[in-house]
């Protein structure tokens, strides 16, 4: 019945003819194509709410019960975050400062879609500037304007991909190159050279955790050798549903009787010495990898997932669903 709120989830249900009407509202305002309904498309928008700027990012896909449309909302004032704002610990936040510190090599941030890697991204970022570095970024979309940095912004419609901007872009005698996605062989080789020859790349890679980061390059069709050479550290996240502050889990009004409310990270940190590098090569063994990381000291999920628990910041039941 339309109006109508689904039990336990703020969702309202619509009219197909209601729903049209929304969809065509929003791809206008997005600059989208409202007779295109065959194709997926992007688009983004702003509006003021309360005289507060308030950006959108908006996405399309056809279904075969018409479009189905996801929209981002993005607070340019509060939206990005800094490092020691994010949740890791004291030790491990340490040591990612000092490695963003660094002026060559590559530094990797992995996970599914939604995990939160452009959040830590841009917390990297925000902590980069001002430093007097030549710090470029090529992002798809901006979604957060940073001073100091120039950022670059992919346009594939006019051959402004991740690969073609980046050759450009090593040509402006960069200190710091922050790629928003490694998704091709053609962006993995071009960035793992740059962080050869003297360069800083930071960028994110979709993978289940740190270690798969090694076999996704290698998949990419990059030599084991320039992965030793040029890895020096991988950030894998999961975000998970954080325990209600105001109910501590059994349900109120605060969470909508869910027993959650917000987000908290769930992460593994992997910094590479000489022994981890030397087990690097074309046909890797994982498993002996990841042992020999964790003897190293690197924390894997299911460790960091028992500390959220343990604080009472999530329960085993929410963290069991992460792989």
């Amino acid at each position: 019945m339309e109006g109508e709120l689904c039990k336990g989830l703020n969702i309202k249900k619509i009219s197909k003819r209601r729903h049209l009407k929304i969809i065509s509202k929003y791809k206008i305002m997005a600059g989208m194509d409202i007779a295109e309904r065959r194709l997926a498309q992007d688009g983004s928008a702003s509006f003021k709410f309360k005289n507060h700027a308030v950006d959108l990012r908006l996405s399309t896909a056809p279904t075969i019960e018409g479009e189905s449309m996801v929209l981002r909302l993005l607070d340019p004032d509060s939206g990005l975050k800094t490092l020691n704002s994010i949740g890791f610990s004291k030790s491990d936040e340490a040591r990612i400062r000092k490695m963003l510190g660094k002026r060559q090599g590559l530094i990797l941030v992995t996970g599914p879609t939604g995990s939160g890697k452009s959040t830590t991204l841009y917390a990297a970022m925000d902590l980069l500037r001002g430093k007097g570095l030549n710090t470029i970024s090529i992002e798809d979309p901006v979604e957060y304007r940073i001073d100091d940095i120039k950022q670059i912004e992919v346009n594939e419609q006019i051959g402004n991909t991740f690969p073609e901007i980046l050759r450009h872009v090593l040509r402006h005698d960069p200190d710091i190159i922050v790629i928003g996605e490694i998704r091709d062989s053609k962006t993995a080789k071009i960035a793992l050279k740059s962080a050869l020859t003297g360069h800083l790349v930071i960028s994110t890679l979709h993978t289940q955790d740190a270690a798969h980061a090694i076999s996704r390059l290698l998949e990419m069709g990059i030599e084991s050798y320039l992965i030793r050479d040029t890895l020096k550290a991988v950030l894998a996240q999961r975000l998970v549903r954080k325990v209600c502050n105001t109910c501590k889990g059994p349900g109120c009004s605060a969470c909508k009787s869910s027993g959650f409310k917000g987000r908290v990270i769930l992460y593994e940190w992997l910094e590479l010495d000489k022994n981890l590098k030397s087990l690097i090569n074309q046909e890797v063994n994982l498993s002996k990898f990841k042992a020999a990381a964790l003897k190293n000291g690197m924390q894997d999920f299911a460790q960091n997932a028992s500390k959220l628990v343990d604080r009472q910041l999530t329960t085993a039941s929410e963290v069991y669903l992460v792989d």
